[in-house]
């Protein structure tokens, strides 16, 4: 059986292998060893590291809904909400530095997984 905990655990290693060393100096061993688990537990939750790559991008894509769930409930002036929606974008974008390095990171892959701009900006 899969466990959630598991597949976090995997997920959370292949951000910090990703971000350290990009997408093409990253392996599956590498992966394993930072996420403390065997390669053969990463193939049992995932295809391999493209399959790795896309999970954390989906998981970046939901965070960045998540972060703006609460505007869909404001009844205010559409441009306080868009500038409030901006100066939130704009924060994040500034303080985290997590956020700004997987942005750069997806940016650089871009041209490797052409489906990037469509999970990021799919409605």
């Amino acid at each position: 059986m899969a466990s959630p905990l598991k597949s976090q655990q995997i997920l959370n290693g292949a951000r910090q292998e990703f971000l350290a060393k990009g997408f093409a100096a990253t392996t599956v061993d590498s992966i394993a060893a930072t996420a403390g688990v065997s390669k053969a537990t990463i193939y049992s939750y995932f295809k391999g590291k493209e399959d790795l790559f896309r999970a954390l991008i989906e998981g970046f894509a939901q965070q960045r809904l998540q972060m703006f769930e609460g505007f869909k409930k404001q009844d205010a002036d559409p441009r306080a909400v868009l500038r409030n929606i901006a100066l939130l974008s704009l924060t994040k974008a500034a303080e985290d530095e997590s956020f700004q390095a997987l942005q750069r990171m997806l940016i650089g892959e871009s041209h490797r997984f052409p489906e990037i701009s469509k999970i990021l900006w799919k409605p």
